[in-house]
């Protein structure tokens, strides 16, 4: 594991996982949280085929099996609070690995994901699959999770990442740590235990792969 400093906080890398400690503060979580209590929630659904073990299951048996939750939606970094320091840790992974992003607000997408009933959950995916990358100009390259809550507010619920796809690595779970990794990787939340978990995720797009 490398450790360098970027935007005042500590950038700890791992197998193509970056994590910023504490990159928000408590009141700058709760100044997102408030934004997005005035948005309406959806159940959470997946787009397209999902990874679960070595099956791929079409949209309804993949919004059955594979995840359950709520979400809420909003597009544009001008918009949601302190954005401006999420997006730039995204930039600051992306630079290290030498992946392209694009070059506009419209590229960042923002979900805020509700984990707050049991067996709320969502197996293993990817947000971007490789097989697909070459037929869409615009796509996702990097994936974040900022964690809004507290470890003692929940259990169960946590995001976990498999660059290798095989062996899990669990995320920071101290509220205003903010997790990375690109868009191709595998990962997934275990199932709710008890309490509440919210977590605002982030996807990054650029040009397609080359």
């Amino acid at each position: 594991m490398s450790m360098t400093s970027t935007t005042n906080k500590v950038l700890q890398k791992f197998e193509g996982i970056y994590y910023f400690q504490d990159l928000l503060t408590v009141d700058e979580c709760n100044d997102i949280i408030e934004y997005f209590d005035r948005i309406h929630s959806f159940d959470a659904h997946v787009q397209g085929p999902a990874l679960d073990g070595e099956k791929f299951y079409n949209d309804a048996e993949v919004n059955f099996k594979t995840r359950k939750g709520k979400v809420k939606f909003e597009r544009g970094i001008e918009k949601v609070p302190h954005s401006f320091k999420l997006v730039s840790a995204m930039e600051t992974a992306a630079g290290e690995m030498g992946i392209i992003l694009g070059d506009t607000d419209d590229h960042v997408d923002f979900q805020l994901a509700i984990y707050d009933s049991i067996g709320d959950k969502f197996n293993g995916h990817k947000d971007q699959d490789l097989s697909l990358m070459s037929f869409n100009k615009d796509i996702r390259k990097m994936s974040a999770s900022l964690q809004l809550s507290r470890p003692e507010e929940y259990e169960g619920a946590d995001l976990w990442i498999s660059p290798d796809g095989r062996t899990k690595t669990s995320a920071l779970i101290q509220k205003g740590s903010f997790t990375v990794f690109p868009s191709f990787v595998v990962h997934g939340i275990e199932p709710l235990k008890s309490g509440k978990r919210l977590a605002l995720v982030l996807w990054y797009k650029g040009p397609a792969w080359r």
